[in-house]
């Protein structure tokens, strides 16, 4: 059987390496050392992180498979988008993103980029001077860093089924995982731009894991990447840690004690957070109950009949639990990709395949979520403690971030519980999941 195993993913990375070089050739020949070079850097990564081959072959196949895709997007790009260099476009509208204003931080070719870009050309980052670290080369277009973006897409499906198998202590299953997180719309359409997100999430996933493995080291490598590259995720640590506490060290207490002292612990965190971290107020306009100059200025400005905009105008107590649960149910089925001027490649695969498959997902998830509150074997408390850490971090990205793509960096933890709703259930958690997840349905429905 691993024999066939390793036929199978050495045929299919032949055919994505052959198509991946087919694509190249025929639009720009000189971009095969970008891509030539991300596999090298793969190569190297992956093997001092992968000790496994059984467990690399997968991993490598897909990084392959993404590798082609990011080439296939950016060609679409630059045809729908020829002024923007193969980036997702102009900011605002819902189409494009930060994704040229990384790029003016290290590009050696500004002027290229279109004027509102431009001024970018002094905006700091660590994640643009990491990616100038993996391609120390000049950096003359988008794809000679696009190809090493991709690394964390195909490392995240591994961290996240290493990590199913660290939480239930069984591999049965953990291939769902891989497999789920590998065809994920949603990580696809922010890892195969230059965005951060897919790294940060690979980051706590990984550092998570390597808690459990109690390597110290690869902890602290993997939990500093992901404060270097977004310091808010700060928060996201300490929640992780704890959910390490619980299960890792069997110090699960009962539910109702799990949720108020984990409520405690994020509430004082946030409360020194903002007190000590005074430009937070002043230059993101964060204050202890939300991300204030976000509600204000890009929102209204990018859609003032928006959803979110209009949850925003509530007093705190409602605004608060309302954006939680618009957060919590997306992403929401949106035809308007397909409708408007030009194809928005990102919005079809948010708007669109997203909330199709998630209509499945939720089923699952909610079956599991119930099936862990009505049971009090070991297994299912801590299902129950996955589901409350997912929850607040929901909760703190709805509030702070007010961004839906930052749901990005959580979605592991989340297809960690759809497989275990898949995994698990009777006959009472299937016919609660089915009661609330049909509505949600409905809903994308009649708000289309």
């Amino acid at each position: 059987m691993r024999v066939n195993r390793l036929v199978i993913h050495f045929m299919a990375s032949l055919i994505l390496t052959m198509a991946s070089l087919m694509l190249i050739i025929k639009n720009q020949p000189s971009d095969l050392f970008s891509y030539s070079w991300a596999i090298i850097i793969f190569l190297i990564v992956g093997n001092l992180i992968i000790r496994e081959k059984v467990d690399f072959q997968p991993v490598f196949t897909i990084y392959l498979l993404y590798l082609f895709l990011v080439y296939l997007m950016y060609l679409m790009n630059l045809q729908i988008f020829p002024d923007w260099l193969g980036f997702t476009g102009p900011y605002g509208n819902g189409i494009g993103t930060d994704d040229s204003r990384f790029y003016a931080a290290i590009t050696s070719n500004i002027g290229q980029l279109p004027l509102k870009a431009q001024q970018y050309s002094v905006f700091t980052s660590f994640y643009a001077s990491f990616l100038a670290i993996l391609y120390p080369f000049k950096i003359e277009s988008p794809i000679n860093v696009l190809f090493v973006n991709a690394i964390p897409l195909a490392l995240l499906p591994f961290y996240s089924k290493k990590l199913y198998c660290e939480f239930f202590n069984t591999k049965k299953n953990s291939n769902k995982v891989f497999l789920l997180l590998a065809i994920c719309p949603l990580t696809l359409s922010n890892g195969l731009i230059l965005i951060r997100e897919v790294w940060i999430s690979m980051f706590l996933v990984a550092s998570l894991y390597y808690l459990y493995k109690k390597q110290i080291f690869r902890w602290a490598l993997f939990s500093l990447g992901s404060v270097l590259f977004r310091y808010s995720t700060i928060t996201f640590i300490v929640i992780i840690a704890y959910l390490y506490r619980t299960i890792a060290l069997k110090k699960i207490r009962n539910k109702i004690k799990s949720v108020l002292i984990l409520i405690s612990v994020v509430l004082m965190f946030i409360g020194l957070y903002v007190v000590f971290f005074n430009y937070l107020i002043e230059e993101m306009g964060l204050s202890l109950l939300g991300r204030i100059s976000f509600i204000e200025g890009f929102i209204f400005k990018d859609d003032e009949d928006s959803v979110l905009y209009a949850i925003s105008s509530y007093q705190d107590y409602i605004r608060i639990p309302l954006t939680f649960v618009f957060f919590f149910l997306s992403p929401y089925l949106n035809i308007e990709p397909l409708s408007g001027s030009v194809i928005n490649i990102r919005g079809i695969m948010q708007g669109i395949l997203a909330p199709l498959l998630f209509f499945v997902y939720y089923y699952y998830y909610i079956k599991g979520f119930i099936y862990s509150v009505l049971n009090k074997n070991k297994g299912q408390k801590i299902a129950f403690n996955i589901h409350l850490t997912y929850i607040l971090l929901v909760l703190l990205i709805s509030n702070y971030s007010m961004q839906i793509r930052h749901l990005t960096m959580i979605l592991p933890f989340f297809y960690i519980l759809v497989v275990y709703g898949i995994a698990n259930g009777g006959k009472t958690s299937q016919f609660i999941a089915l009661i609330f997840s049909i509505p949600i349905v409905l809903v994308n429905i009649y708000f289309l």
